[in-house]
């Protein structure tokens, strides 16, 4: 007896030990156990899908990146099912936010989840602007699940279907600990007031509306793009191209968006999408990648005087991150931006996927955006007042992506001197060229920047190691 009492205890202890814990800091950055997580993931699978279902889809989540899915559970008929998906969810490293077709029960819902380490949060209702519930009995249920359990977020989605509801967002951000937009804005839903032509500019004008909204009262805010085919609820039912996916997801991180949350799996997007889910899975990579700049509380939104153009930046250290992007579906755009610091003189591109070109002449970037067009680098100085005499030569590296090697290609390597740096700016290897080949295979997975000189020449490229 007392074994199984000593046994019964460790368990306990065990248990609690496991729980994670989810919040925000004063910047908005979303944290879990106290470091900051970046939410990129899928909403969701569908609570009626059979149990076998939503496992393999949490398994292809896990294998594309995703780090986040929503999903509804439904209580006592489902209650040993949904423990297995939370089981199968924590392999996969993928956290839930939990929600239910009934929100005045969520609680229940806490109480019941609370101490699972793929516990992420509750969302207290969907569509929580559609008037199924007052404000009141919304900040009620919120109440009744942090009082259950304060160690866990708790969660909104708006829809910001009409400019009404849209007035409306300060009420509804602060009720919860975090909120999200649902944009709607390829397959225009029937009760949306927008059009296909000006889609993706509303995209960034209505996502930023409500962070600058969530920023006012230090919360984080998600984006939900609702990037699926909606049927009979839309006026002109389809998919987004994989063009207008990654303008969306990159001009919501330009709005300063601190997670995003996309795609329903009861669509089956995995058999039937493949491009576009091709697409999401390498735009979860992207943002893993980049994530450690994207954290921090500096971003700096450019004005344009082009309400189509979109120019952010973040920095930290020596490195900047660019995002430019143009929404427009017709018109190509012409970039002339001053920087007011100091930025090297070399564009890096993150992702050989997405358009690049633009350059870095004195303290301007310059050059044309074609119509949906998306550019992400990231610039990391390399030219001072010592060394400004030097000239660039060609360099590229074959092995790109890496895993253990890089070879690099071109004739600076003889006797120059090599650094490499993470993506945030920070050298993580340096020494002396004498060969081709270099080993890397004591770094991080994610994207590097490889810089080598010799006395008179200086080159840099990106390389992707896995």
């Amino acid at each position: 007896m007392k074994n199984f009492l000593l046994f019964l205890l460790l368990l306990i202890v065990g248990s609690s030990y496991c729980q994670s814990v989810t919040s925000y800091d004063a910047s908005g950055n979303i944290l879990v156990d106290s470091k900051p997580f970046f939410p990129f993931g899928c909403y969701g699978i569908f609570w009626e899908n059979p149990l076998s279902e939503k496992l393999s889809s949490l398994v292809e989540m896990g294998k594309a990146g995703i780090n986040i899915v929503c999903m509804e559970d439904i209580g006592e008929k489902d209650g040993p099912g949904f423990a297995k998906v939370l089981d199968e969810a924590q392999k996969n490293s993928i956290y839930v936010m939990i929600g239910t077709p009934y929100a005045p029960y969520m609680k229940w819902r806490a109480m019941e989840r609370k101490k699972h380490p793929a516990t992420f949060g509750y969302t207290i209702c969907d569509d929580a602007d559609n008037g199924k519930f007052t404000l009141s009995e919304l900040a009620t249920i919120h109440s009744e699940i942090k009082q259950e359990d304060p160690n866990h977020i708790t969660h909104l989605t708006l829809t910001g279907w009409n400019s009404t509801r849209r007035s409306m967002a300060s009420e509804f951000i602060a009720i919860p600990d975090l909120c999200s937009y649902q944009c709607y804005p390829i397959c225009k839903h029937k009760d949306a007031d927008f059009t296909k032509s000006n889609a993706l500019t509303e995209t960034y004008k209505r996502t930023l509306e409500y962070v600058l909204e969530a920023e006012k009262a230090k919360k984080p805010f998600i984006m939900l793009p609702q990037t699926f085919s909606w049927g009979s609820q839309s006026n002109s039912p389809c998919y987004p191209s994989v063009v207008e996916l990654r303008n969306m997801i990159y001009s919501g991180l330009a709005a300063g968006v601190n997670g995003i949350i996309s795609y329903d799996f009861s669509f089956d997007l995995v058999n039937n999408e493949k491009l576009l889910w091709e697409e999401f899975s390498n735009l979860a990579k992207d943002i893993k990648n980049i994530e450690g700049l994207l954290f921090q509380n500096n971003l700096t939104r450019h004005i344009t005087n082009d309400n189509e153009l979109i120019f952010s930046t973040w920095r930290k250290g020596d490195s900047t991150l660019f995002v430019i992007v143009n929404t427009s579906y017709n018109s190509p755009k012409n970039i002339n931006q001053m920087i007011s610091w100091g930025l090297g003189n070399k564009l890096i591109p993150i992702s050989n996927r997405m358009d690049n070109g633009l350059t870095i002449e004195g303290k301007n970037i310059k050059g044309v955006l074609q119509p949906q067009s998306v550019h992400v680098y990231v610039s990391v100085p390399v030219i001072t007042d010592v060394n400004e005499h030097l000239h660039y030569t060609p360099l590229s590296i074959e092995s790109n992506p890496a895993f253990a090697t890089l070879r690099i290609l071109g004739n600076i390597y003889n006797g120059s001197t090599y650094e490499i740096f993470s993506i945030e700016g920070r050298l993580v290897q340096k020494g002396i060229l004498d060969a081709a080949l270099i080993s890397v295979e004591g770094t991080e997975p994610g994207i590097y920047i490889f810089k080598a000189q010799s006395k008179t020449a200086v080159s840099m490229s990106r390389f992707i190691k896995q």
